[in-house]
């Protein structure tokens, strides 16, 4: 099956419903920040000669995308569809202490998480799992096959619902698959590896 044709049609077919049962059915915006955690595994025969890989951090992201909730009685379930953007670096030394390369890797990506939770008067906790892939250059998006292209994730949070209107929501998301295989350093030099995040997600939701 594909993840985005399915998010895309149930999207609409919730929307489509919205304005004549708004109290079964929600659609709006969201915007946010990301942070997380790298992990890159790269094999150090891999390297250039000498070269070590020191340390792997994340360096923030954003994201911004659409959502619809249907909830019956305390329960709902929120699929979305959401653009992300997040970056990692990765610093090398050259064998000898000193710094031979920081390599910044820009992701580029669309997510597709589908929450399923419980609402209690303005609070809600919730689980999803997330399927994403990445859209780096103009050959991801006109070569995109999501069969192959996705990768799987989770996420855990909590809400809080201000007003009828406004959505505060955070979660941890984790990678259940690597979301790169592969950083390239100076001078083109593709290396292979294994990046995963997990990261702490907020963002904030307008009801239309």
């Amino acid at each position: 099956m594909n993840p985005v044709k399915t998010a895309l049609v149930a999207l609409a077919l919730l929307a489509s419903g919205a304005a004549s049962h708004a109290q079964i059915f929600q659609y709006g915006g969201l915007i946010g920040a990301n942070y997380g955690a790298i992990e890159s595994d790269i094999d150090p025969t891999n390297l250039p000669q000498n070269w070590q890989e020191v340390d792997a951090v994340g360096t923030g992201g954003w994201h911004a995308g659409l959502y619809v909730r249907l909830k019956v009685l305390m329960v709902y379930v929120q699929p979305e569809l959401v653009y992300t953007r997040l970056s990692h670096e990765v610093t090398f030394t050259d064998g000898q202490g000193q710094v031979g390369a920081k390599v910044t890797n820009p992701v580029s990506r669309v997510d597709l998480p589908v929450q399923v939770g419980v609402k209690l008067g303005f609070l809600r906790a919730f689980v999803a799992p997330v399927w994403s892939a990445n859209l780096n250059s103009w050959n991801d998006i006109t070569n995109f096959d999501p069969q192959t292209a996705g990768t799987w994730g989770a996420q855990a949070g909590v809400g809080l619902q201000l007003g009828k209107k406004v959505q505060l929501n955070v979660r941890y998301e984790g990678n259940l698959t690597p979301y790169t295989t592969n950083i390239t350093l100076p001078g083109n030099i593709v290396v292979p590896s294994d990046n995963r995040v997990n990261q702490l997600v907020v963002d904030m939701g307008f009801a239309f």
